[in-house]
Parts: structure tokens; C-alpha cells; sequence
């Protein structure tokens, strides 16, 4: 049977507190703004150079590892970050760890398909809608195209000017554009510095999983995979949405790590 994401969180118990007492309704606050999620994305491209200056740091020993023990190598760093932030709540980290946990675990070289990362999340058709038009902007060939986050933007005030939404959504939307647009950026001012750690990748190679867009989708499933699992567990937004912080990031990093090492570094795994 397959595993998704949210039961994944209830294997690792992460979900159990919650349920064994009565959710009292989470408070609204004031309609969320996309620029309330501004530091996702922010923080999510530093945490991205962290891991790339890791892999520089250990290229020499991990280039004579199996790719299994490389893996693990990666694996343990992006926790141990996860788990270094002090920002955020434990739980939220935990749900990052989570997430970062099961895609290591997959059998699969390459990043799964985002579709299978929001399975057992209850999202509206609108959220869904919105994710789908975000994936298709980021269906693009190559990086540096400035379309792109002209695009993002738009869609974000697009959502803006949408009524129906809980408060809930729009942080996970917000949170998946924020990302997308930080990412396509970092992504393209720095994937020729990852591609030269890779000696046989080359400017006009093309990517193995289709448009270079796709290492930008790994990210923004992390981040709507770690979103809906702070739902799981009825995490309160607050001030900032900073309780959403370490779940979203850390489902976000570890998907970007993930797929850009898979394009890149052949000597990884």
C-alpha cells in the first residue's frame, strides 16, 4: 500500500497529541498578505548555499562513498539543519524532518512527482488550482528566464483578490510562490556552480527529469507538503506565520537539495 506524506507523520506518532484531546477552532486573524511569507523564501535560499558549500567542503570524501552512504551523508546534514534552528517550533521542525526522512527513503533516484506529496491533504480546488497554474509557469526549459517570477507575481496578486480563502490556504499558498520565486532565482544565478561539482554536466546538456523548472517544483511540493502537515497537527498561524516556518522550510530545502543533486552530481548517487 502506498505511504503518503500525512500517514507517514502519523507513523512517526507526530500527530498523536492532537488527537488524543478536543481541537478547539484556530482563531482568524487579519486576511494574509503574500509579503507575510516573504522569509520563507528568503530563508529557504540561504539554507540552500548552506547545503551547497557542504557539498563543496566534502566533495573529496563523498566522491569515494557508495551512493547509498552518500545519501545518507546529505541526508543527515539537512536534518541536523533542520533540527539546528531554534526559530521555530519543534513540532513544525519535526514535520520537516519527517518529509526529509521519507524522501531520502525512496527508492527513487529522482524526486517524486509532486502530485504524490499532497495525497492524504485535504486541499480545496481553488488551492489546487492555484498549485497547478504555479507548475505550469515553472514548466519552463532553462533558468534566467524573467518571466517567470513576473508571472509568480501575478498569480500571487491573482490570489489576492480571491475571497474564498481560509487563512490556512493562503499561507500555503503564499509559502509555495514565495519559494518558487526565490528558488527559479537562486536556481539560476547558481545552477552552473552546482553543475561544475557534476565534471560531466555541460551547459547544453539537458536535464534528466525534463525542463530545468522541475528542481523549482521539488521545492515548492517540500514546501506544500510541510504547509499541510502543520495542518495536520492544527498548528495556530501566528504573527508572521513563523509556526509554519520550520515544516514548510524544511520540506522545501530538502526537495531542492534532493533534485538538484540528482541533475548534477553523478558522483552522488
Amino acid at each position: 500500500m502506498k505511504t503518503t506524506f500525512r500517514n507517514f507523520l502519523f507513523f512517526l506518532g507526530l500527530t498523536f497529541p492532537f488527537q488524543a484531546c478536543h481541537q478547539d477552532p484556530v482563531p482568524e486573524i487579519p486576511r494574509i498578505q503574500a509579503a507575510e511569507l516573504e522569509f520563507i523564501g528568503v530563508e529557504h535560499n540561504e539554507k540552500l548555499q548552506d547545503a551547497f558549500e557542504f557539498l563543496v567542503a566534502n566533495r573529496n570524501s563523498m566522491g569515494h562513498k557508495s551512493p547509498v552512504a552518500n545519501k545518507q551523508v546529505l541526508e543527515n546534514f539537512l536534518i541536523a539543519q533542520i533540527e539546528a534552528t531554534t526559530q521555530y517550533p519543534a513540532n513544525m521542525n519535526a514535520i520537516g524532518v519527517a518529509y526529509t526522512k521519507q524522501l531520502f527513503a525512496s527508492s527513487n533516484r529522482q524526486f517524486a512527482r509532486q502530485e504524490g506529496y499532497f495525497e492524504g491533504f485535504e486541499l480545496g480546488e481553488k488551492v489546487k488550482l492555484y498549485l497547478d497554474e504555479l507548475n505550469a509557469i515553472l514548466s519552463v526549459e532553462n533558468f534566467g528566464d524573467p518571466r517567470v517570477p513576473q508571472e509568480i507575481k501575478i498569480l500571487e496578486e491573482t490570489i489576492a483578490l480571491q475571497n474564498g480563502l481560509s487563512d490556512r490556504e493562503l499561507v500555503l499558498l503564499y509559502a509555495a510562490t514565495s519559494v518558487a520565486r526565490h528558488s527559479y532565482s537562486y536556481w539560476s544565478e547558481n545552477h552552473e556552480n552546482w553543475a561544475q561539482l557534476g565534471p560531466t554536466w555541460t551547459s547544453q546538456q539537458s536535464y534528466k527529469t525534463g525542463p530545468a523548472g522541475n528542481i523549482v517544483k521539488a521545492d515548492v511540493a517540500g514546501a506544500v507538503a510541510g504547509a499541510a502537515g502543520a495542518w495536520v497537527v492544527n498548528a495556530v498561524i501566528g504573527p508572521g506565520q513563523v509556526a509554519y516556518g520550520g515544516a514548510i522550510l524544511g520540506g522545501a530545502v530538502s526537495g531542492s537539495v534532493f533534485q538538484g543533486v540528482y541533475e548534477f552530481l553523478d558522483w552522488a548517487w
